[in-house]
């Protein structure tokens, strides 16, 4: 009925968010071409008993210097390792976000090399539509991939994917669809805004929820008051409204907001070089 609509098709158009990867999908399968238990056994009943023997004592040496076998997606050390933007830009990978909203999307990481790669995921990052002619929207985000240290290990020539939290960072702008094909790029390539990187870095480490984080990346990014947030609202059909933000929300908003600057700050001071290092530069 046409006074009764989901709450989300009623939420304020978007342009920009950002993302943080929480769970690792894939989607392809790789087969192990090895030979079957029952091949082996064959063979080695065809052996003499010492050279079957022998055999049995190298399978299994050879088994506990393999260790088990590592899963689809998880980090090699003995494959190349790369970082993502910079895969991207020599051409070793390809990247592409797809939306489900302005909350949630994947990133699918396809491998053009034939040899399969350690893709160390960044931990912020800010996309904007493939075809101009979806307006310029932006979105990005931030996550390790959910493997050891931001790693996704993707096989020669194949695609893997994963899910990513997002938020808006341009209020206003028409909300992502899942039709829509996003480019991956670095955050500052988006805005020089203080304290977004840290904040979309909380956001995919799952320190601060997706509505603080909302609330966050509107006051940082877009100049709104903290009273413009809280008097923000949803307005229904039927004629009744209701507050886009809870007053919780507003608060943790407030608190990842100040500890996101203040990392910014501090990362800024740790870049800059120490009284010694200008003294020996002779500066």
């Amino acid at each position: 009925m046409k006074d009764e609509i989901h709450r989300s098709s009623l939420l304020p158009m978007r342009k920009a968010w950002l993302l943080v990867p929480a769970a690792l999908a894939v989607t392809m399968l790789v087969c192990d071409p090895a030979s079957s238990l029952a091949g082996r056994r064959s063979r080695q009943a065809a052996k003499s008993p010492a050279t079957a023997r022998a055999a049995s004592h190298s399978d299994s040496m050879s088994s506990q210097h393999s260790g088990p076998r590592k899963k689809l997606g998880e980090y090699n050390p003995a494959d190349e390792t790369v970082e993502m933007f910079e895969a991207l830009e020599a051409g070793q990978i390809a990247v592409k976000l797809i939306p489900q909203d302005s909350t949630d999307a994947r990133i699918f990481i396809r491998n053009k090399t034939r040899k399969p790669l350690n893709v160390k995921l960044p931990e912020a990052f800010a996309a904007a539509p493939i075809l101009a002619q979806m307006g310029g929207q932006g979105m990005g985000g931030g996550g390790g991939g959910g493997m050891r240290g931001g790693m996704m290990n993707v096989p020669a020539e194949k695609e893997l994917n994963v899910r990513v939290p997002c938020v808006c960072l341009e209020h206003g702008k028409p909300e992502p669809r899942p039709q829509m094909t996003y480019e991956v790029k670095p955050v500052k390539s988006f805005t020089e805004k203080p304290g977004i990187a840290e904040l979309l870095k909380r956001l995919g480490e799952g320190k601060i929820g997706q509505r603080a984080a909302q609330a966050a990346a509107w006051h940082m990014n877009n100049d709104m008051s903290w009273d413009e947030l809280a008097q923000k609202r949803i307005d229904y059909l039927n004629g009744t409204s209701e507050p886009y933000f809870t007053l919780l929300e507003i608060q943790q908003g407030m608190a990842a907001a100040q500890q996101s600057l203040a990392e910014a700050k501090r990362s800024g001071e740790d870049r800059r070089p120490s009284p010694g290092e200008t003294a020996q530069s002779g500066q």
